[in-house]
């Protein structure tokens, strides 16, 4: 799941998955949603979470405006587990992107 404010999108099912691995590659489709900041620099911070069901057990904080580049590059995005939780249980089994 992606979520910016209350702002959400969530994949499907993983197109590939093994134990410990799972391969999404999903895109979204370009939306476009309203907020009350008036500018990029000004929103709340991000959340990338990898669920279980319903339930986040890992995620990643970041800045909204760390993705307005019209051209990225690529980078890998390092996922924490949520030691509250304890579904996942060491720091490297959190997932990257």
């Amino acid at each position: 799941m992606i979520k910016i404010g209350e702002f959400e999108v969530t994949t499907d099912w993983p197109k590939e998955y093994k134990q410990g691995y799972n391969r999404f590659s999903e895109r979204f489709q370009k939306t476009i949603f309203k907020t009350t900041y008036p500018t990029v620099d000004q929103m709340e911070n991000m959340f990338i979470y990898l669920m279980d069901g319903s339930y986040p057990i890992c995620y990643w904080k970041g800045k909204v405006s760390d993705f307005t580049d019209p051209n990225p590059t690529f980078q890998w995005i390092i996922l924490k587990n949520d030691k509250a939780v304890g579904k996942v249980s060491e720091d490297h089994e959190a997932g990257m992107l």
